[in-house]
């Protein structure tokens, strides 16, 4: 060491590190060193500062979306739609947006866990898989049993392959929000227990019951992108009317809304059906069976019952009479109750009737069709013990969302071990005896098969986060097979590649695998989709119909959470960050409640109530919800977690603790509504971390729309133009704004021109957009504290305004307007804020002092400070996006249009010795809605789509009276006015 230079020192640690220094009892084995190759010289599939891209399959929910990863020099920093997936078409929903904060989340299990008395220790791979085998064997494979997702694929083939080598292990897949009444009508009408698959672009009505296929019913994204494109087309107009007590983010899109008493929304189905049938409406002869099924459904009692108007069933007679084709669906959890199979029967058996060749079809056996009903699982629960000694949870937290009833915290302690495969230490993995640690979908390969036809891949689209050591599920059962005396291959990929050779046979593909293999890899799957058909009515069986009880102060609906889903997406901090659509609460549970009931009980948003069930009790606060019947209260699943990480324990109310564990009697599924509930004020206030500034736009035009019968009279072509309209309304703006616009932008130093046009017709509100914002643009989480102090941090917001005419609810994403007269730059003393040659309003960080001048002078509210420096826990902040800078304390930041897609896209057209392309650029929000409805362009190129709606009847510009000039373009949505009201007007 004397001989040691500090030279020398400095030489070896610049070259690798302490560890290469040679110093004696450090000193590495020769075939352990590794070579340092300079970036000079990358791999080849890693090109610095360009982006790669991979194909796989959304694992967040069931509906089986197509993803693409952008990968940078080998991390995953963004998720986006793969435009080839037939289920998906290139978008995606904010539950897929947040995936990455699954797998970068900071509280993923970092190893495996054993419990060593009352507590989980750290232990090596190889003494988890040996105590795990060492139960599997000394136990009798009737007493082991498995609890998963619904499976499809080769998951699906290698564990059905893996309980039966195994000694015929019992395998209960569960899926709480499956649509088992669905299934069961399907079963009692047609003699198929398959999921039906409804045809939005075949439709020109949807009569929904509740169903929330805006949100999170079935496959959302698909069906947004199917409903938005209707919506707008004038000759053929698809109209929707949703009945449920409580309108749902589905029910505030359409163009009715009737509130029937909670849990009787069966019952006006079934007259519907009575109605018709006595009317002769049906295009089909009518089974006896189901005439005399519908006769129980007796006008002056159900109207009694339901409080249901003789206006709203002749509306709601009137609409199928006049409608071609139209569609009947029925509801989910929250309007299903004791009648969900019923309720079903009379939505497919309308449907069936009205129409000859329906918008409805049966494909074939669906991933829903895999799940077990409730009431199988109930059962299977409480033998926890005697009929199940051993138990193995993969992907799946019963402990949460099974009810109160099932008492299922009790049943686990009967168990003689749990064994939960799982990334991450929620309710039931905190409970186990062996946690053993998964792969992330986005590190794992896989495939699915949401249904007939559509056969997608799932690859990794990284190297497995080295933070935490976790293994590939489908590797670890082909392990523990092994252990236990069999072999089914020697790796899952091996398994995977298998199946997919027989999928090419049964294709009848003649290429060699490996180009087919390659070739479906980069499409994301392959993609074949079955057309299915109607079956012939054969009703059999038809369920009994259990009249609604009136007992109890109030009833209590819970209803799916478009943002946690059944609770799995509660650890994401985008998620929680996220306000709800319509309560506009973040971070928090919330009891909607009628204002008119809230004043007769003397609360306020904010009131900390009792909520007391026959189940249970628990303490949650108040929002007042216009939009909901009087006789209901309503309570969003998701939150309420007791484990789940630090975003999401102690947050909120676990609903799914409330509940009984009542099943519905036809077909097995739990009762979420209609629960006789008592409230009690407490005395205690909390203040909601909620984004709302008003409920109305108080008559400033921010949201504007077209009355239906204007729209349809006119076809489409309005008259006068907006221009004429705006120049009568606002003759000194107008005039001004001509003048200023000759004097300085008589023409633009450059090309391009950029804005987005926006229609608000297609807009639903589910902000899918301000997730994939704060996913592209670094903005970070500033939680539920400051939240509730105004201080969140989105560059796009979707701002919700309740109509005061009528059910209607107006959302607008408000982001910076890009004004070209901007209203923000002459007030900032340097500089930091200002307008470039391609219209757009930049932010130079690096200038900012924080004065705040131009925000105060922002009509649009959309400027962002930062308060504080936010940290990005480890590994959170590799999720970051290395082309925008991470923004520190006392600098103002907003959207510019995502400026670095902008900058890459004209980068790459340089070298080609062109222009940008049209469709070329999309910002993040305008790629990930899953409605279409933003469009981004060049407003210089009059053939772009972005210029053509700049020029549409229906377009107008926010506040465009101040003269800001603004770059972004909104279309006005379309209302179905009641009555002579056939004006324009605005919420």
């Amino acid at each position: 060491m004397a001989d040691f230079t500090r030279r020398e020192f400095l030489k070896l640690v610049g070259a690798g590190g302490a560890a290469a220094l040679g110093l004696p009892g450090c000193k590495p084995p020769r075939d352990n060193v590794e070579k340092l190759v300079s970036q000079l010289i990358p791999p080849e599939n890693i090109i610095p500062g360009i982006p790669t891209w991979y194909a796989t399959t959304c694992g967040e929910c069931p509906a089986g979306c197509g993803l693409l990863l952008k990968v940078r020099e080998g991390r995953v920093i963004k998720v986006e739609g793969n435009p080839a997936h037939p289920i998906s078409g290139g978008r995606h929903c904010m539950r897929g947006e947040a995936a990455l904060q699954g797998l970068y989340n900071p509280d993923r299990i970092r190893t495996p866990l054993y419990r060593k008395g009352t507590s989980l220790e750290p232990i090596s791979w190889d003494e988890a898989l040996s105590i795990l085998e060492e139960q599997l064997k000394r136990t009798a494979p009737r007493k082991v049993a498995w609890m998963t997702p619904p499976l499809t694929g080769a998951m699906e083939e290698l564990l059905g392959l893996w309980t039966q080598r195994a000694g015929g292990i019992r395998w209960v897949p569960y899926e709480p929000l499956a649509p088992e009444n669905l299934r069961e009508a399907a079963r009692r009408l047609f003699g198929k227990a398959e999921t039906p698959v409804p045809d939005f672009e075949q439709a020109d009505l949807i009569l929904s019951f509740g169903a929330d296929f805006l949100e999170t019913w079935l496959s959302p994204v698909e069906l947004t992108r199917t409903y938005a494109a209707r919506r707008i087309a004038p000759e053929n107009r698809l109209r929707h009317i949703q009945v449920e007590a409580r309108l749902s983010l589905t029910g505030s899109n359409a163009d009715r809304w009737i509130s029937p008493k909670p849990g009787t929304e069966a019952l006006v189905a079934g007259l519907l059906l009575h109605e018709v049938i006595a009317s002769g409406l049906a295009h089909i002869p009518v089974p006896q069976a189901l005439k005399a099924w519908a006769a129980q459904f007796r006008r002056e009692e159900i109207l009694s019952r339901s409080g249901l108007s003789k206006d709203d069933l002749h509306a709601l007679l009137q609409a199928l009479r006049e409608a071609h084709r139209p569609l009947i669906l029925g509801g989910n959890m929250a309007t299903e109750g004791k009648n969900g199979t019923a309720l079903w029967t009379a939505a497919l058996a309308l449907t069936a009737l009205l129409n000859e060749d329906p918008p409805l079809r049966l494909a074939g056996p669906t991933v829903w069709d895999r799940a077990r009903s409730f009431s199988e699982v109930a059962r299977f629960v409480e033998g926890w013990g005697e009929e199940t000694e051993v138990l193995l949870v993969y992907d799946r937290n019963p402990l949460y969302t099974l009810p109160a009833g099932l008492k299922a915290e009790e049943a686990r302690n009967r168990l003689k071990f749990l064994a939960v495969f799982t990334p991450y230490l929620d309710e039931t993995a905190e409970a186990a005896d062996l946690v053993l640690p998964i792969r992330h979908f986005i590190e794992d390969w896989g495939d699915s098969e949401p249904r007939p036809g559509i056969y997608a891949l799932q690859q990794p689209g990284m190297q497995p986060v080295p933070h935490f050591d976790s293994r590939p599920f489908g590797d670890l059962l082909l392990e523990l097979g092994k252990a236990l005396g069999f072999s089914l291959a020697d790796s899952f990929t091996d398994f995977l590649k298998a199946r997919w050779r027989r999928i090419q046979r049964a294709l009848r593909d003649s290429r060699p695998f490996e180009t087919f293999w390659t070739e479906a890899l980069r499409q994301g799957g392959v993609f074949r989709p079955q057309p299915g058909a109607m079956p012939r009515l054969r009703p059999e069986e038809l369920p009994e119909v259990r009249l609604p009880g009136s007992e109890g102060e109030a009833f209590l609906t819970i209803y799916p959470s478009l943002r946690f889903y059944d609770g799995r997406m509660a650890n994401r901090p985008w998620i929680q960050e996220v306000p709800d659509p319509l309560t506009k609460v973040a971070w928090n549970s919330v009891l909607e409640i009628h204002p008119e009931e809230a004043r007769k009980r003397g609360l306020r948003d904010g009131d900390v109530v009792r909520l007391q069930t026959p189940a249970g009790e628990a303490e949650v606060p108040v929002r007042l919800y216009p939009r909901i019947h009087p006789a209901t209260v309503a309570l969003s699943t998701g939150q309420g977690h007791t484990a789940f990480g630090a975003y999401a324990k102690g947050r909120g109310v676990n609903p799914f603790r409330l509940l009984s564990g009542d099943a519905e009697p036809a077909s097995g599924a739990l009762i979420g509504s209609g629960i006789p509930v008592r409230l009690e004020k407490t005395g205690k206030r909390v203040r909601l971390a909620h984004t709302d500034g008003s409920q109305t736009d108080a008559g400033r035009g921010i949201v504007r729309f077209i009355p239906l019968a204007i729209w349809k009279e006119k076809a489409g072509h309005l008259e006068p133009p907006y221009e004429e309209v705006f120049r009568e309304e606002f003759p000194a703006t107008a005039k001004f704004e001509e003048e200023y616009h000759k004097e300085h932008f008589e023409e633009h130093e450059s090309p391009y021109h950029w804005g987005i046009a926006v229609d608000l017709e297609k807009c639903t509100g589910c902000s899918a957009c301000t997730v994939a914002c704060m996913a592209e643009n670094n903005i970070p989480v500033v939680g539920e504290k400051l939240v509730a102090q105004g201080r969140e941090m989105f560059w796009i917001r979707i701002e919700r305004y309740f109509d005061e005419k009528d059910h209607r609810v107006h959302f607008i994403p408000m982001m910076c307007q890009q004004c070209d007269n901007a209203p923000c730059e002459p007030v900032c003393p340097v500089f930091a804020t200002m307008h470039n040659s391609e219209g757009l309003n930049e932010q130079v960080y690096n200038r900012c002092v924080g004065t705040r001048y131009c925000s105060n002078n922002c009509p649009y509210k959309v400027r962002r400070f930062n308060w504080y420096t936010f940290k990005f826990p480890e590994p959170l902040n590799w999720q970051l996006n290395p082309d925008v800078t991470v923004r520190e304390k006392g600098v103002m930041e907003k959207c510019t249009f995502c400026y670095q897609r902008i900058r890459f896209a004209k980068d790459q057209a340089k070298d080609e010795g062109r222009l940008v392309r049209e469709g070329e650029i999309q910002p993040a929000c305008v790629q990930a809605c899953p409605a279409e409805a933003l469009v981004f362009g060049n407003l210089k190129d009059p053939e772009s789509r972005v210029a053509q709606l700049a020029r549409n009847p229906r377009r107008y510009r926010v506040l465009e009276h101040l003269n800001t000039q603004p770059s972004v373009t909104y279309l006005k949505s379309i209302k179905e006015a009641a009555g002579d009201e056939l004006r324009e007007g605005h919420a």
